[in-house]
């Protein structure tokens, strides 16, 4: 389109390439490995995952399915036997769910640091490189055990910029004789991850944090709510077990109709599974 003699769509496709707009480059941000990495990170929180959601879901299905069958005065013992096979399929399906995204998230690992193993270190150049290590060496080897120990203490100071992995290395095959320099190094190194620089990051970090959510979930007998007020994992804990005996107490306790339900006993019901009629 051409506006008094100007084309228009020429310096508009100039502007959106000099600001990394244009489709090609939006493409291929969305499709860089490393991009892609860093989304399914920030996206990898528990409590956001299907299966999490489909679970609470269930839960507040089941809590209202036992109230219909009390509405109903259906049995006790046919409503917690219903209650009892269904909150057996829904903690089947929530820890599959689990163990999936555990899978899931430890292959984000692999890949993640697979990615950065696969570059290339970025030096100046090699002789640069060869003089720094030189002078590293020089530095390292003209400490005594004081030196060296008052050298290891200081590298955690804050602002203090991290050995690289070959400083790191030679480190600790200098300090090996001496069991406490050792320590001192290698707990240096481990908790910096020297090396492995890319789990100081908030992606791996953000991984490790869902990682732990779910480890907790994978030993738990129950379902958490979802946090709140900052927590990173609920306390408030779902006894799905349970639903029924909570539901058929309340009206005990408010309706006093424990005398009113028939003892017409029958087959348990999976209101998620089961294709005979959920009776309400």
């Amino acid at each position: 389109m051409e506006i008094d003699g100007i084309n228009a769509d020429k310096i508009l496709a100039k502007l959106k390439d000099r600001a990394g707009l244009s489709d090609g480059k939006q493409a291929a941000g969305k499709n860089d490995p490393l991009t892609v990495l860093q989304d399914k990170a920030m996206n990898s929180a528990p409590y956001n995952a299907p299966y999490y959601n489909e679970a609470l879901k269930q839960v507040g299905k089941l809590r209202k399915y036992c109230q219909s069958r009390v509405n109903a005065q259906d049995s006790r013992a046919n409503i917690l036997a219903d209650s009892s096979k269904s909150a057996k399929y829904i903690m089947a399906q929530f820890r599959d769910g689990v163990d999936n995204q555990i899978k899931e998230l430890k292959q984000w690992q692999r890949d993640y640091s697979n990615y950065y193993r696969d570059k290339k270190a970025d030096y100046e150049s090699p002789e640069v490189e060869l003089l720094r290590r030189q002078d590293w060496n020089s530095k390292l080897h003209s400490m005594n055990k004081t030196d060296l120990a008052r050298f290891i203490q200081e590298l955690a100071e804050p602002g203090r910029k991290p050995l690289t992995k070959y400083e790191a290395d030679s480190l600790l095959s200098y300090a090996k004789d001496d069991p406490k320099l050792y320590a001192n190094a290698k707990g240096y190194v481990e908790s910096h991850h020297i090396g492995e620089e890319w789990k100081n990051s908030k992606y791996w970090q953000e991984v490790q944090q869902s990682l732990s959510i779910l480890n907790t979930y994978q030993t738990s007998p129950f379902i958490y709510e979802k946090p709140q007020n900052g927590e990173w994992i609920s306390h408030k804990a779902i006894n799905v077990n349970e639903i029924a005996n909570e539901v058929l107490n309340s009206q005990f306790d408010k309706y006093g109709l424990k005398g009113k339900y028939t003892n017409k006993a029958r087959q348990a019901v999976n209101i998620f599974e089961d294709n005979e009629d959920e009776k309400g």
